[in-house]
């Protein structure tokens, strides 16, 4: 059988990308590769395209009578071949699974674990189970490491208020950093702080505050607070009538504490705003919320419960930076970004397993990121004792099966 002559080809040709500068033409051994996952979209099943009918055998019978070499090279299997895929960041789409970090176009660097119907079924049935037992573990646990610590120093209401608000108010940043300035705000208000409210004047506040700095806040905007804070108490004798009565949703109560503190001070400087979130503004209001989980749920040794005219199903939960990944992790919310709406998807998730107090998970879960167990990405060594490992998006990843971190 005498072979025909045809045009010898460039076999490295076919290891080249598509698109590349240096290939005018593919070779008839060069696999096309699908382009690459839009934003958003699911990554599909490993790609493997069957040989071409084009490809030769490799057998030194079929080389060129006159030149000796084989014209067309032999076929070898493609690798598995995942594709990249642009998306938001993990966990941030329930049912779509994880990726493998992305090695290049066309790189065979791992497979994609879906989050099929089955997954999200086991989810949803191991969740409840999971999460009270969590709830339980935690509970009054790791006081210390919180701000709530400080409101437990006090036995009067009115400086359980104060003192509960400042504690909350400056609960971000560094831990480190919050508790130095909490001490030293409490220092310079004494052993009453309500009662040192209500003797000095706004000015008089400033200067004991001076030199006081957290972030963006200084002495004077915490001087600006709580002389209104002092105000509210002197005039109706606690805090709790500020944010408003029965029949209204919580979100209005909020906004009216809000309107009715900036309208007071004749205040609309951001930093001021700061101190007095609005949900309508679409803020997460997590510092005030965290307020009055401590005034109104009632937990020994966390949260007071001094509070009776709202009751623990009203509360939305407050929207830290871990609780806002566990919402995405576990699937308890579809959204990306950490605001008003996503806590209240959160909390209306955590009302499907205890309708009657759903932001007693907030502890448990802060305490999981809080504590260091938790980094908020593939770690094994902490992953595998993880009490929530069956129901974490992360736990699927191929990366924790083979013992390395992604």
């Amino acid at each position: 059988l005498r072979l025909e002559p045809v045009a010898q080809v460039d076999i490295t040709k076919r290891h080249r990308r598509p698109g590349d500068a240096r290939s005018s033409s593919a070779s008839s051994c060069e696999r096309k590769r699908p382009p690459l996952a839009g934003i958003g979209t699911s990554v599909l099943e490993p790609h493997l395209e069957p040989p071409s009918a084009a490809c030769g055998s490799g057998d030194p019978r079929s080389h060129h009578p006159d030149t000796g070499v084989n014209p067309i090279p032999p076929c070898v299997p493609p690798p598995i071949v995942l594709h990249r895929e642009r998306r938001a960041p993990w966990g941030a789409a329930p049912g779509r699974g994880s990726v493998m970090p992305w090695a290049g176009v066309g790189e065979p660097v791992g497979w994609r674990v879906p989050s099929t119907p089955s997954i999200r079924a086991r989810r949803r049935a191991l969740l409840p189970g999971l999460l009270s037992q969590l709830r339980a573990e935690a509970q009054g646990r790791d006081l210390e490491s919180d701000p709530l610590r400080y409101v437990h120093r006090y036995r009067d209401r009115r400086d359980q208020e104060i003192v509960g608000w400042l504690a909350s108010t400056l609960a971000f940043g560094r831990v480190a950093a919050v508790f130095v300035a909490i001490d030293r705000v409490l220092e310079r208000l004494g052993p009453s702080p309500a009662r040192t409210l209500q003797s000095l004047s706004p000015p008089s506040l400033a200067r004991r505050l001076e030199g006081i700095r957290h972030r963006w806040l200084d002495g004077a905007d915490l001087a600006w607070a709580l002389a209104g804070l002092g105000r509210i108490q002197a005039a109706r004798g606690s805090l709790e009538p500020a944010f408003g009565g029965p029949g209204e949703t919580l979100s209005l109560r909020l906004a009216h504490f809000s309107d009715a503190m900036l309208r007071d001070l004749r205040s609309a400087r951001p930093r001021h705003r700061f101190l007095f979130p609005d949900p309508r503004r679409g803020s997460a209001a997590k510092r005030v919320l965290l307020f009055l989980r401590w005034m109104v749920r009632s937990e020994p040794g966390v949260d007071l419960g001094i509070w009776k005219s709202l009751t623990p199903a009203e509360l939305v939960i407050p929207l830290d930076t871990h609780v806002a990944f566990f919402g995405r992790a576990l699937g308890l919310t579809r959204r990306s970004t950490p605001d008003w709406k996503m806590a209240v998807e959160i909390t209306a998730a955590l009302a499907a397993i205890d309708p009657e107090d759903p932001v007693s998970f907030d502890w448990a879960l802060s305490r999981l990121g809080i504590s260091g167990r938790c980094r908020h990405r593939l770690v094994p060594a902490l992953c595998s004792p993880c009490p929530l490992r069956a129901v974490c998006r992360l736990s699927h990843r191929p990366s924790l099966r083979d013992g390395h971190e992604s």
